[in-house]
């Protein structure tokens, strides 16, 4: 409400200065033509004054305009890289959790199989720890089944033996009568003419 006061008291003061201006033109005494061709000239000065900020601020505009115009094609341009780039991101994004959810397949299956294997493993080793004290409680009855029955296996080898020489005789004396034979049928057809 002041606010309001106030302004409508310096309307009420700047309608009378305009108004007591206008008198001061009467009361002094100069012809009205002077006062008109002042006036005149003064309106014509400031006329040329403000149509030269006319063309001043007009210029500007247009730069502004021709500004603007860039900034938008910038603008343009950088929203065409900046949906680029988001599409590369946003491909990027579903590649990598794409491969991540199948590293972590991976990663699972690779756990379980190496926990199986693990078992598989410890059942195999017990085995073969097995095998091995079943290997060496064999071992050592046979050898000590060697040293108690030597005797029976020195005649066993003997025996052995001397088939396989007996073997290789045979052998060699059918061979003998064979060629003895072949001998005898090449010299049957020597002798005769």
């Amino acid at each position: 409400m002041e606010h309001e006061i106030k302004l409508l008291k310096d309307r009420e003061v700047d309608q009378k200065n305009k108004a007591s201006g206008y008198e001061t033109l009467l009361r002094d005494g100069i012809p009205l033509n002077e006062h008109f061709l002042a006036l005149k000239n003064k309106f014509n000065n400031e006329q040329d004054i403000l149509k030269k900020n006319a063309e001043i601020m007009e210029e500007e505009i247009k730069k502004e305009e021709n500004s603007n115009k860039q900034r938008n094609h910038k603008i343009e341009i950088l929203k065409r890289e900046y949906e680029e780039i988001s599409g590369k991101y946003q491909e990027y994004k579903e590649k990598t959790l794409s491969d991540m959810k199948g590293l972590e397949t991976k990663l699972f299956t690779e756990t379980h199989t190496k926990d199986v294997l693990t078992i598989e493993k410890q059942v195999l080793f017990d085995k073969i720890n097995k095998l091995k004290n079943d290997n060496q409680n064999m071992g050592r009855s046979i050898t000590k089944d060697k040293y108690h029955n030597n005797r029976d296996e020195i005649e066993k080898k003997r025996k052995k033996d001397i088939e396989a020489v007996q073997d290789d005789i045979n052998m060699t004396s059918e061979k003998i009568e064979q060629e003895r034979t072949n001998l005898e049928e090449e010299m049957e057809r020597n002798v005769d003419p």
